[in-house]
């Protein structure tokens, strides 16, 4: 009987435990922000599948200097000055590979306009991601799907998106 009393007590206690809420500690905050940040990598690794994927910059580099020999340069200017799209996840620069022709990994004739009515309003994690959500003014498509066919309607939706938010 007395292991019975302590066995009642013992779980009185950890029953008001359990119902207590979790104190937000900087390290529970940081665990919550990177399964976060994991979730939405990887519904951006979905949502680009269809146009090719993404690429770890090095990975970019690589098939940029087959083609191009050792002007990397080019390409690292291309993604300090967001004239490509670029974000990072887990201390690697990723790349959606939609906006390179992939015979000669030049850039998509168009992305230029579209990324700067863009950049004035959106990070890069947020860039990555506008691209690959469904957006109303082109029917529910991704940009990223749209892209490749008409671009200028993805300049459009970017135009109005870039007002809207103004």
């Amino acid at each position: 009987m007395h292991n019975a009393a302590i066995h009642t007590r013992s779980s009185r206690q950890f029953a008001h435990t359990v119902r207590q809420p979790l104190e937000k500690s900087p390290a529970c905050e940081q665990l919550a922000n990177e399964s976060r940040m994991d979730r939405q990598f990887m519904a951006l690794l979905d949502a680009y599948r269809n146009t090719g994927g993404l690429a770890r910059a090095q990975e970019v580099f690589t098939m940029y200097r087959s083609r191009h020999g050792a002007d990397v340069e080019t390409l690292a200017r291309w993604i300090v000055r967001r004239e490509v799209i670029s974000f990072d996840w887990q201390s690697k620069v990723w790349v959606p590979l939609f906006q390179f022709d992939r015979t000669t990994m030049t850039l998509q004739p168009g992305l230029n306009s579209i990324l700067a009515a863009l950049n004035p309003i959106h990070g890069p994690q947020e860039m990555a991601a506008w691209f690959a959500q469904p957006s109303r003014w082109l029917m529910e498509q991704a940009p990223a799907d749209v892209f490749g066919t008409d671009p200028h309607a993805v300049l459009k939706a970017a135009c109005t998106d870039r007002f809207i938010a103004a």
